[in-house]
């Protein structure tokens, strides 16, 4: 494999699982410190596994954590209390670590590796240029840089600080704890098309985090609302706003009812259909967040898996449209995957969404660009069919009353 990290934290680990790629690395879930990296390549590993060196820490969630010492290494196993005894984690450990350092020194020596630092502790760039002469010293690889995209460079962007040293921009770097799935996958996934696209195919030109190629579209016309066969539920008051210009899809009006306030509740979901059992799928609508309003959190749920790559509606960007998207891998044979708008807040909380997405992808194609106009859309009504009148929430199950029904 191509890719591999060398630090400075689990992130492009994580990024690589999501796309289902689990290549071995000694770097790979490990906290590295540059200074610590430096020195392990300058004295090849040497004595990395010897006894003393290696020894096994417990988080506070109850997980096994290697940490090597000195040297500031420190390694999830994700292996919890009473799965494994410490002592046979340790000896194992040791004799991974002495595999894993002797494997990273021998792809090294045969050149062609592109290896990711993520940086967060703001390395100056000369730090960089004598990181990347030590890798190149060992046979012809290449440091990709991973750093915050500013004013200057935009997120996917990649650029060649000098012979073995790119330098790539992420949106933003993925917080820690509880929250590490919410990675920046699409620019990760750019930075790393660009940079292949620098180190192997010089001559062609670097992508634009905007110019994915589209994928189809596996939610049925009924979810998107472009034909009947909506239904009515409890936790919110749904209705229809004409649809923007430019666009076959309706803009759908989302308010929380009292019963549903407070705790996260789905308000909207969508069925794809005849879907392909145990591959990655993306499920991703914009939304919008009226100025001065209350709803504290909105996401998409892919009800049943959990989620791989998460991007949440930020709370704090009132008025505009914005894409949220969620992805899970789907269960072998597994046929429908419903995807559900869950919104987060006080009753009478409400939010605006349109141009829902399944695709099977990692992260959303650019299939569709944000609505227009990105002002907030005129309040529409209920909704009507065959003369009927009816407001769309979701309880669960699909299925259509009459709103003068609803209580």
């Amino acid at each position: 494999m191509c890719f591999e990290s060398i630090g400075e934290n689990c992130e492009f680990g994580l990024f690589q699982r999501y796309l289902g790629a689990e290549p071995l690395g000694f770097f790979r879930f490990n906290f590295t410190r540059l200074t610590a990296l430096r020195a392990v390549l300058a004295n090849r590993f040497a004595d990395i596994a010897a006894p003393g060196r290696v020894r096994i820490e417990t988080t506070a969630g109850k997980e096994f954590l290697v940490k090597i010492v000195p040297g500031e290494f420190s390694y999830h196993t994700f292996i919890r209390e009473g799965e494994m005894a410490a002592g046979d984690l340790l000896a194992r450990e040791q004799q991974r670590i002495a595999f894993l350092a002797r494997k990273f020194l021998e792809d090294l020596e045969e050149g062609g590796k592109i290896l990711v630092r993520k940086d967060n502790s703001g390395a100056a760039e000369e730090e960089m240029r004598d990181l990347a002469g030590l890798l190149h010293g060992f046979g012809p690889n290449t440091l990709l840089w991973a750093a915050k995209a500013d004013a200057a460079h935009s997120p996917g962007q990649v650029e060649r600080l000098g012979p073995g040293l790119l330098k790539g921009y992420l949106g933003w770097f993925a917080p820690l704890g509880i929250d590490v799935h919410t990675i920046d996958a699409e620019s990760w996934l750019v930075v790393c098309r660009n940079a292949w696209r620098l180190v192997r195919h010089p001559e062609l030109r670097c992508l634009a985090p905007d110019r994915a190629p589209a994928a189809a579209n596996l939610l049925p016309d009924s979810a998107l609302l472009r034909t009947p066969g909506w239904r009515v539920g409890v936790a919110a008051e749904t209705e229809i706003v004409p649809p923007p210009p430019r666009s076959g899809y309706a803009i759908i009006r989302h308010q929380l009812r009292p019963a549903a306030a407070a705790a996260a509740s789905h308000v909207f979901n969508a069925d794809g259909e005849e879907i392909a059992g145990g591959r990655i799928h993306c499920a991703s609508c914009w939304v919008l967040l009226p100025g001065g309003g209350s709803a504290r959190r909105v996401w998409i749920t892919l009800i049943g898996r959990p989620a791989m790559v998460i991007q949440r509606a930020d709370p704090r960007r009132r008025g505009v449209w914005q894409r949220i998207w969620s992805s899970a891998r789907t269960r072998p044979g597994q046929g429908v995957l419903r995807a559900a708008l869950t919104v987060s807040g006080p009753a009478g909380s409400v939010v605006y969404s349109t141009a829902w997405r399944l695709e099977e992808a990692v992260v959303p194609s650019a299939a569709d660009a944000a609505p227009e106009p990105p002002e907030l859309p005129a309040r529409g009504g209920p909704a009507r069919e065959g003369g009927r009148e009816f407001v769309l929430v979701f309880d669960g199950i699909w299925r259509q009353e009459a709103a003068d029904g609803l209580s």
